[in-house]
C-alpha cells in the first residue's frame, strides 16, 4: 500500500507504513532564517513536527490546497503536499531518472493507469540534516561566523 500525492508538477508516492497521519496545514509556524524548503514547525500528536515544503524543495510553485503528511520515524517530519490518496494496489516499476530532479527519487510505482515517483525518505532526511550545516558554512543568516555564540 502507498500514499500518493503531488508536489508541484510531480506525482509522488511513499509507502503507507511511512505515514502516521495526514492533517490540515493549519498552525504551521514559519521560523525566521530557515532555508526556503523548510516551511516551519507545527504541534502534532507527540510534540513538535518540522514541516518541509516539498514544492519549494523541488523548486516548483504550489498549484493547490495542501495538507501535512506526518512521517513515521525520527526526527519528526511532516511534508507539505497536495492531494494525498491511499492506494492499495501499486506495482513497483523501473523508472528513468528525472533530469535535474531536486527531490531524491527511488524508482516508481504504478497504480491503475498512472505512475508515481517514489520519494527516497532516507535520502530526504539526510539532505534536510545537511541544511543547517550549509548555513553555518555560509556564515549564518547575516554573515556572522558564529550567530549563536554571543
Amino acid at each position: 500500500m502507498h500514499v500518493t500525492f503531488r508536489a508541484g508538477s510531480l506525482d509522488l508516492a511513499v509507502p503507507a507504513a511511512a505515514v502516521t497521519e495526514i492533517v490540515p496545514a493549519t498552525g504551521v509556524r514559519h521560523l525566521p532564517g530557515m532555508e526556503p524548503a523548510v516551511a516551519g514547525v507545527m504541534l502534532g500528536s507527540g510534540g513538535v513536527i518540522g514541516i518541509v515544503d516539498l514544492d519549494r524543495f523541488a523548486g516548483t510553485a504550489s498549484t493547490g490546497a495542501r495538507v501535512v503528511m506526518v512521517l513515521a520515524g525520527e526526527p519528526r517530519l511532516g511534508l507539505l503536499v497536495q492531494a494525498p490518496d491511499a492506494v492499495s494496489r501499486a506495482v513497483d516499476q523501473a523508472s528513468p531518472a528525472l533530469e535535474g530532479a531536486a527531490l531524491p527519487l527511488l524508482g516508481a510505482v504504478r497504480c491503475a493507469d498512472k505512475s508515481f515517483h517514489r520519494v527516497d525518505l532516507d535520502e530526504l532526511r539526510r539532505r534536510l540534516r545537511a541544511l543547517p550545516a550549509a548555513r553555518r558554512r555560509r556564515g549564518g543568516e547575516h554573515g556572522d561566523p558564529d550567530p549563536g555564540g554571543r
